[in-house]
């Protein structure tokens, strides 16, 4: 994968010397950067989700896709593996990105990470945490509309990829809209980066987090106008184990349970650390590994949001959460009749759902 990458970052810098054109704008250095892809065996498809349209391949003409992508000044993720910081930023034209300034040094990716002008963050400070904040907060008020966003991990840690870990308040300190967007990985191996993986029935491997709380029921939040939104089911809020049809219900609860600790299987099963060594082992094994982001609608705070970052984390939190269940529907029956009613359906049992408990 290094030489088509290689040759597409190349041109991409003569296209630069001779018309100025920036790197993240090159149409070279995107077609080296998804042909490195393909020759890693790493296949994404890329969906958007319009409220009034439903489900659909993404326009494959880069001026509508800066038109789409550049339209908020942040992109919020959920984060799964360590292939996400390569899929995300080729299929999202290349955002920008936080990264530890030890990067800076490195051969090839330093040089890289200048020419795609990524913020650099010292991990190392103890007030790092805070230089991450001003980072993001200097990103929001000095982004116009048609800039390249900010993309963001808010659950700040890889997890599974069957729900998503509490968000952190950072992206959403500044009370400024977001384009969530969901990652989900489709091949027979689940490239999740996690602490350990667990075995209940010979031939079943769930992996989980370690210390992953049980969320607690959503209380009943302010909803917002229709003007502070673009949709109108952007305020309803639904538990991770809510799924979409009885099959993918029953599986989802299952595994939420045995995160939890709740089931009397999860008391069987047994417990094997999984390290880095063991995730690059079974990815060099694994010579294909399909995946489907889908970008959403963006989303944009009301009143009671901007002034509360926590309430607007779990909020957003929850909305990528319901779409992410109805993203598993689309991926489980691509092919059933009439596909996109099944789907509006599926939004409205768990905005019912929501509103029950």
């Amino acid at each position: 994968g290094s030489v088509p990458f290689g040759l597409g970052y190349s041109m991409a810098k003569l296209e630069r010397s001779i018309a100025g054109t920036k790197l993240y704008d090159s149409s070279a250095f995107s077609y080296g950067t998804s042909s490195m892809l393909s020759a890693c065996g790493i296949f994404p498809q890329v969906l958007r989700n319009q409220e009034d349209i439903g489900i659909g391949p993404m326009s494959s003409w880069s001026s509508e896709q800066n038109e789409i992508l550049r339209a908020t000044p942040l992109i919020v993720s959920n984060h799964i593996s360590y292939l996400d910081a390569l899929v995300l930023p080729s299929v999202l034209r290349f955002p920008k990105f936080l990264s530890m300034s030890s990067v800076k040094s490195w051969p090839m990716f330093g040089q890289l990470g200048h020419d795609l002008e990524y913020i650099w963050v010292n991990r190392t400070n103890k007030d790092s945490r805070t230089a991450t904040l001003e980072a993001i907060g200097q990103h929001v008020d000095s982004w116009q509309e048609g800039d390249r966003p900010l993309l963001v991990f808010p659950e700040g840690i890889t997890s599974n990829g069957n729900s998503m870990l509490p968000f952190k308040k950072g992206a959403f300190i500044k009370g400024a809209p977001v384009r969530p967007v969901i990652l989900k990985y489709t091949g027979t191996w689940n490239p999740a980066c996690v602490d350990y993986q667990s075995t209940s029935q010979p031939g079943s491997t769930t992996k989980r987090r370690t210390c992953m709380p049980a969320p607690a029921a959503p209380a009943p939040q302010p909803k917002p106008s229709s003007q502070q939104r673009q949709t109108a089911n952007r305020s309803s809020h639904c538990s991770p184990s809510t799924t979409c049809s009885s099959s993918s219900s029953s599986s989802s609860s299952s595994s939420s349970a045995h995160r939890h600790g709740s089931s009397s299987g999860d008391q069987l099963a047994q417990h094997q650390p999984y390290t880095d060594a063991d995730w690059a082992m079974q990815f060099a094994g694994n010579l294909i590994n399909s995946c489907v982001v889908m970008i959403c609608e963006p989303y944009y705070p009301s009143a009671e949001e901007e002034a509360d970052p926590e309430l607007f984390a779990e909020n957003v939190r929850q909305y990528m959460i319901q779409e992410q269940e109805v993203l598993n529907l689309y991926c489980s029956n691509p092919n059933v009749p009439d596909l996109q009613a099944e789907l509006v359906a599926c939004r409205r049992r768990i905005r019912m759902m929501a509103r029950v408990k």
